[in-house]
């Protein structure tokens, strides 16, 4: 199949891009609603560093994996594979979605669990990415890159928590100042206003 030998030609070990490419726009000219060939298109064009060409072969990559779905709303890789392109195209709640969609389907996939920690990183959504990554460990525990994004996604917590922490205190101090100087202002007007002096010359 043409998106196997495209995707073997695309593989750090063999490193041949170019060749990787025309196998996959061989796949398409032969299938052009083929979701993945549009998917591994993207990818190699990637590597080559054509931006523009990467963006249109993902999009088209995500109109047609939407397709799949619903033709099929159970399919897991068609799930994963959208959460691939929506990364890609750095579309990070999407991608999320689709990788949340991946794994309620396919529970021990370890790879889902590790992408989709990734996106809720990106999003700032560090709970979710603990839990995700941990998840992905919990199937996979020698998955070195799933340990090093956990340390991060739990640093990124803390420094969460540290900043709420910081900002209830900045204001609760803020409010108490304007409480002291509400009861000074209070205070001042309550006292007897002195009676003006007789100036004698």
């Amino acid at each position: 199949m043409l998106v196997d030998k495209g995707k073997v030609l695309s593989d750090p070990d063999h490193n041949q891009d170019e060749q990787a490419v025309q196998a996959f726009q061989e796949a398409i000219r032969l299938q052009p609603d083929l979701a993945e060939a549009h998917l591994r298109l993207g990818m190699a064009y990637a590597a080559l560093d054509k931006k523009t060409e990467a963006e249109t072969s993902y999009k088209k990559a995500i109109e047609l994996y939407k397709k799949v779905i619903q033709a099929d709303a159970k399919d897991a890789d068609a799930f994963f594979n959208l959460g691939q392109a929506h990364s890609f195209l750095r579309q990070d709640e999407e991608a999320a979605r689709s990788y949340r969609q991946a794994t309620r389907l396919r529970p021990d996939d370890e790879e889902a669990f590790y992408q989709l920690g990734r996106a809720e990183t990106k999003l700032a959504h560090y709970p979710e990415a603990t839990a995700a990554f941990q998840k992905a460990l919990d199937l996979d525990p020698d998955d070195s890159r799933a340990v090093e994004a956990l340390d991060n996604a739990r640093e990124g917590s803390n420094r969460i928590k540290e900043g709420k922490k910081h900002a209830e205190d900045m204001l609760k101090k803020q409010q108490d100042n304007a409480n002291a100087n509400g009861n000074a202002n209070s205070n001042s007007r309550s006292r007897p206003s002195p009676k003006p002096g007789i100036r004698r010359f």
